[in-house]
């Protein structure tokens, strides 16, 4: 086969190549923030790249070449990612991926004063923002229901415990975290003392 021919069915192949995300499927969920798209095969010789983005963010780098940099800003979608090429006057087809951006979850935990004793009431936490994460405490010692994030000072070992609240990656967003701090003190106990 002859360099012309060969370059030939390149510039074919490129012309009816899809965009692919980084993550290889047409369909996909993103987290809110940047990520690279391209094109492949790599890179057709004297082609132009022609990128658009129905919504939910902007093309940041890239424009023209065979990868990009979308910049997803808005949560929601599905949006359309689309790609074609264009090469010796002529346009290949026109390729697409459609991208569900999600939100980056976030959240804040707090208990109160952060300082209970042993003989307290058990404590539920004040959270604010994304849900459906679990809690932990560390080192062991802590009475804390994974669920729900409520503290029992009674069956606790005194002591300082960090608290973290913890949200697994999901829709193309990474792990979260976030965390407090708690103190646990002994209380007095005394026996009572009787005379007559």
């Amino acid at each position: 086969m002859n360099k012309t021919i060969l370059l030939l069915l390149l510039a074919i192949t490129a012309l009816a190549a899809t965009a692919q995300p980084y993550n290889q499927n047409p369909t996909q969920s993103v987290c809110v923030g940047t990520q690279p798209y391209f094109i492949d095969p790599a890179t057709v010789p004297g082609a132009t790249y022609h990128w658009s983005v129905s919504g939910g963010g902007t093309i940041i780098s890239g424009s023209g070449t065979n990868s990009v940099t979308i910049d997803w800003t808005t949560a929601g979608g599905p949006y359309t990612v689309s790609v074609y090429l264009s090469s010796n006057g002529c346009d290949g087809q026109t390729q697409s991926v459609q991208v569900t951006v999600v939100a980056s979850p976030s959240a804040t935990i707090t208990y109160g004063s952060g300082s209970f004793c042993t003989s307290s009431q058990p404590v539920i936490v004040t959270h604010t923002g994304t849900s459906g994460g679990t809690y932990s405490a560390s080192p062991s010692g802590l009475t804390i229901n994974a669920t729900n994030g409520t503290i029992t000072p009674a069956t606790s070992t005194p002591g300082n415990y960090t608290i973290t609240y913890t949200i697994a990656p999901a829709g193309g967003c990474p792990l979260y975290t976030t965390s407090t701090t708690v103190t646990i003190n002994q209380a007095p106990n005394t026996s009572p003392i009787w005379h007559n």
